[in-house]
């Protein structure tokens, strides 16, 4: 079985790859992956590649991620989301906030 989130650092980056449903049951799981980063780290990239939709609650977990360095430089990309995801972000207004691609 493979994990619904995995993550990982690498040249100042925390790279973080979600795969099925973004929903309330990763909120565990995604706040785990981002709680105690390294202070080098300067970007933190969600990989959407592996989802397949994401509901309100998915939306609430990332405003709470972008809530949670808000006092910092550090950008936030949200990359390689499905037409329906991106179009999930678009609706929402989060390009204003994140970087969507």
């Amino acid at each position: 079985m493979t994990l619904p989130i995995r993550y990982s650092t690498e040249d100042n980056q925390l790279t973080i790859m979600v795969k099925g449903v973004f929903d309330f049951h990763l909120v565990g799981a995604f706040r785990e992956a981002y709680t105690g980063i390294a202070p080098t780290v300067e970007k933190i990239v969600i990989d959407f590649k592996g989802v397949e939709h994401i509901d309100s609650s998915g939306l609430g977990m990332l405003l709470n991620l972008r809530k949670t360095f808000a006092r910092t430089s550090i950008e936030i990309a949200l990359i390689n989301c499905r037409d329906e995801v991106r179009q999930v972000l678009l609706n929402a207004q989060f390009d204003k906030v994140f970087t969507v691609n």
